[in-house]
């Protein structure tokens, strides 16, 4: 029988409950395909063709980072314990306290309006006037602005600019370090 590229439907009843398991369990694709034997490529075009398992794939991938996060919360405020070598007594454990790194990224992302990086770059066009932009432009500023890392490096770029004008308006002051 000659392959059409479609999967085989009558094998989706049986696949997809494990795959949503394997899905839900570890929050990966590449593990739930591999735990139900289909391929990639059969698991899209079914999540493409069938609402319903696209909402369950969602639902899935959604338990799992919950199931992240509450063991995100629990390291941070707790620390945890684990085994150096299982076949040891208890008394062999690596202890590791809470994480004040983990707690400041859990603050950060799920309140950035109270904790998330405060950056402001305020930007002007010819005379001081309002900066004439495509709509091509916008999107990708709204992308840019969306990147921390990019943010800090308009900032960077920006307090640059400033110490060259300043020093333009002032010869004898020091030049500015890059």
């Amino acid at each position: 029988m000659a392959r059409t590229g479609r999967p085989n439907t009558s094998l989706a009843g049986r696949w997809r409950p494990i795959f949503i398991a394997a899905l839900r369990e570890t929050g990966c694709v590449s593990s739930a395909i591999k735990t139900c034997g289909v391929s990639r490529k059969t698991a899209y075009a079914s999540r493409n063709r069938s609402e319903s398992f696209a909402k369950e794939w969602d639902d899935a991938c959604e338990e799992a980072a919950d199931t992240l996060e509450g063991v995100a919360f629990k390291r941070a405020r707790e620390g945890w314990v684990e085994p150096v070598d299982p076949k040891k007594p208890a008394a062999h454990r690596r202890a590791y306290p809470p994480s004040d790194k983990l707690l400041e990224f859990l603050l950060r992302h799920l309140k950035p309006e109270k904790y998330g990086w405060k950056q402001q770059i305020q930007l002007t066009g010819a005379d001081g006037g309002p900066v004439q932009m495509s709509e091509a432009d916008h999107d990708n500023l709204k992308l840019l602005s969306a990147d921390p890392e990019a943010m800090a490096a308009m900032r960077i770029l920006a307090e640059r600019k400033q110490a060259l004008q300043q020093q333009e308006a002032e010869p004898d002051s020091k030049p500015v370090q890059h």
